[in-house]
């Protein structure tokens, strides 16, 4: 930015040392809809620290769109998500249908002693369990055939 030492009158031996400073850039974090999150000045080089995750209904934070890790100029970081899916009670194969084939392939799961997750839990505990078993396939059935 400039020299340390004056020499517009030099009468001896002199040094002059050139001063620099480091450029700063702006880091906007912005939400989906572009709702500001957070603004950060960052100094060339240096990273950003995002703020806490965002939400937002129905979705799943995914992270951030564009690396922040080496700023070298302004820069727009915009939260990424996932829709969360949605499914029918009962509806075990997730085809957006609940029929006596989602009852058949949740008992042979059961019968085959298959490790369920805690969605296949979620969508097929038709008495509210926290298991799956043949009871719960029952039910799909019974759901199935009054639909």
């Amino acid at each position: 930015t400039g020299w340390d030492t004056d020499f517009s009158n030099v009468t001896s031996n002199l040094t002059v040392t050139a001063t620099y400073q480091i450029k700063t850039y702006t880091v906007t974090f912005v939400d989906y809809d572009g709702t500001v999150l957070k603004t950060q000045t960052v100094e060339h080089g240096a990273a950003a620290t995002a703020p806490a995750d965002p939400s937002r209904e129905g979705y799943t934070f995914a992270g951030w769109d564009v690396d922040f890790s080496n700023v070298t100029g302004n820069l727009t970081v915009t939260a990424t998500y996932t829709e969360n899916a949605t499914y029918l009670k009962g509806d075990y194969d997730r085809n957006g249908v609940v029929n006596a084939t989602d009852a058949l392939l949740l008992l042979r799961a059961v019968m085959a002693g298959t490790e369920f997750t805690q969605e296949d839990i979620e969508i097929c505990d038709m008495n509210d369990s926290g298991n799956l078993n043949a009871t719960d396939a029952l039910l799909i059935l019974r759901q199935a055939m009054n639909a």
